[in-house]
């Protein structure tokens, strides 16, 4: 209990805090229609974000104070492992690895970092009176990660951990793995992602044209044209690698050592193929 409790006040206290001062600052130099908008879009984003969190990853409850158990059925045909709200049929378990107790506490203080309150950050900034380059530089930082977490979901720090550790390993068995995941039926990523960098950059030399320069504007595109296919090979290879985190922290990680489980997760898509065609490109390893 005092484990969910203090991932609770961990969670909760910036966006209360942030919250408080924002409502003085509005108080004290007058209420508007817009500005109030925004901050309640901004509360909302937040909010939903940590309630996500603590239910699915702290499993902070109110009514129930323990965590769940861990269920396996060993059934040949419909066996599966369920924790929670996650069931996970045991044909599509692929390994079950043993973490170190510094990877897990980092896993776990990034996913806490994945609820700090972005958009009331972003928000707020104003009335902290920052300089202007300054409250710039920040506010564009902090609404990018607002963007990413948007896009990606509250774990995307420790998704950036695992795909940062595959990208950056030396290990020959990860390389191999790497390549065979890269030629895993995914290059329709590593052919959509450079056509949209290539069109977003031609796209904003267009907006452009009369302050830039030709050598510049073919610079753009150049780095468009170059960065996409590196990009889109990245991101093919990576969905073919575990670095999709699903995690669960009921217990302070001291004195031993975490465990994951590392399965399959199948998508269904409404195709033309029924899911024979698409299943490989789309599944995820989740760990």
């Amino acid at each position: 209990l005092w484990w969910q409790m203090l991932n609770a006040c961990l969670l909760i206290t910036p966006i209360i805090a942030l919250v408080g001062f924002d409502l003085y600052s509005l108080s004290a130099g007058g209420f508007s229609g817009r500005a109030s908008i925004f901050f309640a879009s901004a509360a909302l984003l937040d909010s939903c974000a940590v309630a996500r969190l603590l239910l699915h990853t702290f499993h902070v409850s109110f009514r129930r104070r323990i965590p769940p158990n861990v269920i396996v059925s060993t059934d040949p045909d419909t066996g599966y492992l369920k924790y929670g709200e996650s069931r996970i049929p045991l044909m599509h378990l692929l390994d079950i690895q043993v973490l170190s107790v510094w990877y897990v506490w980092m896993l776990y203080l990034l996913t806490l970092g994945g609820g700090f309150p972005f958009a009331l950050a972003c928000y707020s900034s104003r009335f902290w009176g920052l300089s202007f380059s300054g409250q710039r530089i920040f506010v564009r930082t902090i609404g990018f990660c607002t963007v990413v977490r948007a896009a990606m979901g509250e774990m995307f720090l420790a998704e950036l951990l695992l795909g940062t550790e595959w990208l950056f390993s030396f290990s020959r068995l990860k390389r191999d793995e790497m390549g065979r995941a890269l030629k895993a039926r995914r290059f329709r990523l590593a052919i959509y992602i450079p056509l949209l960098c290539t069109t977003l950059s031609l796209l904003f030399n267009r907006l452009n044209d009369n302050r830039l320069k030709e050598s510049h504007a073919r610079l753009i595109v150049w780095i468009g044209v170059c960065g996409g296919i590196v990009l889109g090979l990245v991101v093919a290879m990576l969905r073919g690698l575990p670095t999709l985190p699903h995690l669960y922290f009921t217990a302070m990680p001291v004195g031993g050592v975490g465990h994951a489980v590392l399965y399959e997760r199948k998508v269904r898509c409404p195709c033309v193929y029924a899911c024979s065609s698409c299943t490989d490109i789309h599944a995820r390893q989740v760990i």
